[in-house]
């Protein structure tokens, strides 16, 4: 994934057992200038996703058998810090797609998720480390995100069901 600016990228490369996830800084033109290791795991590292200023890289981490479930991991990428690391008990899955601001301008990521009934866009909110499901009750089927519109107030999202799909704008602060 890169930044919107395209003067980062974050790329995942796996050696064995071991899963690393580098930061690159890229000039205007040619090859990276620096990269650096951000993230090392002997879990699978999925998923990343850069901030639009290249500041941030959010991504997940399956957690093995004993412990059901999937992390999800906010990187500071030049300073190398984890900035959370949150761990979910769950058989679901979560990918995360872009960071936004949610309607009281709270830093999130947007993501999608097989939490609850079928595909649903779930944010993952930064301040208090929570998943939230939106329209969940206004689909059947599936829905996958599509883009963001309007300064990410609005999704363009398909709904799948039954092997129709359809188009909806999703309006994230009026929920509909």
């Amino acid at each position: 994934r890169i930044s919107e600016d395209a003067t980062g990228l974050v790329i995942t490369a796996s050696k064995g057992k071991e899963n690393s996830l580098y930061y690159l800084i890229m000039p205007k033109k040619g090859r990276p200038q620096t990269s650096y290791l951000i993230f090392k795991s002997k879990e699978l590292v999925q998923d990343p996703v850069i901030s639009a200023d290249g500041l941030l890289t959010c991504f997940t981490v399956s957690v093995n058998a004993k412990r059901s479930g999937f992390r999800i991991i906010i990187i500071e990428n030049k300073k190398k810090k984890i900035l959370k690391d949150c761990f979910f008990r769950t058989d679901e899955l979560w990918m995360p797609l872009a960071f936004s601001k949610n309607e009281t301008g709270n830093k999130c990521v947007l993501g999608l998720s097989n939490i609850g009934s079928g595909y649903r866009p779930v944010f993952f909110n930064l301040e208090n480390e929570k998943l939230k499901i939106e329209g969940d009750k206004l689909f059947k089927g599936d829905v996958f995100v599509l883009n963001w519109l309007e300064k990410n107030r609005k999704l363009l999202i398909c709904n799948l069901y039954n092997g129709h799909q359809q188009l909806y704008l999703y309006d994230i602060n009026l929920k509909q």
